[in-house]
């Protein structure tokens, strides 16, 4: 499980800013956009076995 270190009222901000970002992208462009977010996002982490500990959770019950 992931802790929970944003309030609620941000993590709908940050759902929110990302999907519209994810609409604005052409269609064809958008996996390139994910990835690239995520590699961004992953840097600001600062750590790549918490990194990959966030990805597995969120392979969990898609």
């Amino acid at each position: 499980m992931i802790p929970k270190v944003m309030t609620t009222a941000d993590i709908e901000k940050a759902f929110d800013l990302i999907a519209e970002h994810v609409d604005s992208v052409e269609e064809g462009k958008r996996m390139l956009f994910l990835a690239k977010a995520c590699l961004c996002l992953a840097n600001l982490v600062g750590n790549a076995d918490r990194v990959r500990d966030v990805l597995d959770a969120c392979a969990q019950d898609l």
